[in-house]
């Protein structure tokens, strides 16, 4: 068994508490999924479980040993609990995919054989089979999720601690790790996952939801979803699967339900199914260019491996909020590097209002904030950009103060060092620091991962915002059923191309999903399956 037993844990000799007596349990084969919003403690309780953070108070038992101080105690546990981060570029070690999942099993001193079986394992698993020989540094975001999952299970631990680990994938693959997850050697696996994914609450076997550094709360899925001001605390109150998840409780009716869109629709009706994702189309004449903004046209891009982009074409106008999505891997964020100006074409164009795009032309947020944090504190980073050319620096502190404001981020974490925040916390940081300086157009890779409801909805208004002012927003995400309702066109990317591009609102009508390959999300599945789309 996993054990926390009053665990207190602090970062830095001097640091405020981040967990504060926390107790947890998980059994082989349990399925735990952490909860809570971000900054509750989470991540820093998952750190912990492995020996990568040790406790002030309290301790960590694995099996009946207590983790200590010592190396060794602390190997130990790094063996007996595989642990994802929120940020798994920071733990690729080898040059090639396959390199790095052979890292650990190697340092475990086993046979050449073994090894190979177990990476082999490993990356059929999670969907790199044919990717072996391919250096990580051409991985997209949700490649590297994959991996660092894959070397995680070739070291065949008998607990994982999986922090965000669905947070970069696309819906396809989501599925495609719960279900992982709960068969073969992983069942009798003791899991616990951070997460604020409802299918991910829905499909565990208990739940314990943080608050303050605090556990404040364990027990059931089904008694979770009950409670409506659970699942507010928890930071997941107000999106349509929780609302289903509830309705099917209150029913009597299994939340397994939730995994199979057509069982959903007939459980459900059509009435709860209504409306999903739809929005107005928007009045913009993107193909003559009338609007202005971002536009790629035929953009070409080869990495030593192979082609990424394939003539690409895109148009991001002015006033209108630009959803771009596609699996993993298909090229959505070197477009996005393209389209910032931070990364040439080897054929096609790149054009803001009708010009060469140029670097620092168009405001960018990375899918990886710990890329574009350069200052000492949450403030200062904000500032920069609206201190530099030709923004007035004497207007800095209050554009920041306004960005900061605006992603939900409170002035008490203002003065703080960006590594002292939670990821989700970072992540609006980095956000707050690029939309703090004024732009014509602005892409945002991926900005929601790893956030609560109310830091997704802080996200979806200043995306919305942004655009009402006039300006070309580009958002590249992975989670389409969040987004559809925010945005007003939609663009769908397969094998470095653009499938599909027009109204948002048409979209998942026109059978572009099946084209791209993108998985439909819950809420357009479940409105497919009731004859409403």
């Amino acid at each position: 068994m996993l054990e926390t037993r009053a665990v207190w844990l602090a970062y830095g000799e001097d640091g405020a508490w981040a967990v504060e007596d926390a107790t947890l349990a998980v059994r082989p084969g349990e399925d735990l999924c952490l909860v809570g919003r971000n900054g509750s403690g989470k991540s820093t309780l998952l750190s912990a479980l492995n020996g990568g953070l040790a406790p002030r108070r309290g301790g960590v038992v694995v099996d009946g040993a207590t983790v200590g101080a010592g190396r060794s105690s602390r190997l130990g546990a790094a063996r007996a609990v595989g642990l994802v981060s929120q940020d798994p570029e920071s733990r690729i070690l080898g040059s090639t995919v396959g390199e790095d999942v052979a890292f650990g099993p190697r340092n475990l001193g086993l046979a050449p054989e073994e090894v190979a079986r177990r990476v082999a394992w490993a990356l059929g698993s999670v969907g790199l089979a044919d990717r072996a020989a391919q250096p990580c540094s051409e991985l997209s975001g949700g490649q590297a999720q994959r991996l660092a999952l894959a070397s995680a299970l070739a070291m065949e631990p008998p607990y994982l601690a999986l922090d965000e680990v669905g947070g970069e994938l696309d819906e396809g693959a989501r599925a495609g790790v719960r279900a992982l997850l709960g068969k073969g050697p992983l069942a009798s696996c003791g899991r616990v996952r951070a997460t604020h994914d409802v299918l991910d609450v829905a499909s565990a076997t208990s739940v314990a939801v943080m608050a303050g550094g605090r556990v404040t709360w364990q027990g059931s899925p089904w008694d979770f979803f009950c409670d409506l001001d659970l699942v507010a605390e928890a930071g997941m109150g107000g999106s349509v699967p929780a609302a289903w998840a509830r309705d099917l409780v209150l029913s009597g009716l299994p939340l397994s339900l939730l995994a199979d869109p057509g069982a959903l629709a007939r459980a459900l009706g059509p009435a709860a199914a209504g409306g999903i994702g739809r929005r107005p189309a928007a009045a913009l004449d993107t193909a003559s260019g009338a609007a202005g903004g971002l536009v790629l046209d035929g953009v070409s891009v080869t990495a030593p491996s192979g082609p990424v982009l394939a003539g690409l074409s895109l148009a991001v106008p002015r006033g209108a909020v630009t959803l771009v999505a596609g699996v993993s891997g298909s090229g959505k964020t070197t477009a996005a590097r393209v389209a910032a100006g931070l990364l040439g074409p080897d054929s096609g164009s790149a054009t803001l209002d009708g010009a060469p795009v140029r670097a620092g032309a168009v405001g960018i947020a990375f899918q990886r904030p710990e890329d574009q944090t350069l200052a000492d504190s949450v403030l200062a980073d904000a500032m920069m950009g609206p201190s530099l050319p030709p923004c007035d620096p004497a207007g800095a502190r209050g554009r920041a103060a306004a960005a900061l404001a605006a992603v939900g981020l409170d002035e008490s974490l203002w003065d703080r060092p960006t590594w002292c925040l939670s990821g989700g916390q970072r992540r609006r940081a980095a956000l707050a620091a690029v939309v703090a300086r004024p732009s014509g157009a602005y892409i945002l890779d991926e900005p929601t991962v790893g956030l609560d409801g109310p830091g997704r909805a802080a996200v979806h208004a200043v995306a919305r915002s942004l655009a009402d002012g006039g300006a070309a927003v580009c958002v590249v995400s992975h989670d389409v059923g969040e987004w559809l309702p925010v945005a007003d066109r939609l663009a769908l990317v397969a094998g470095g191309r653009t499938v599909w591009e027009g109204p948002a609102a048409q979209g998942p009508s026109s059978g572009a999903f099946e084209a791209a390959g993108v998985r439909l999300p819950l809420e357009l599945a479940v409105a497919r399956e009731a004859g409403l789309l």
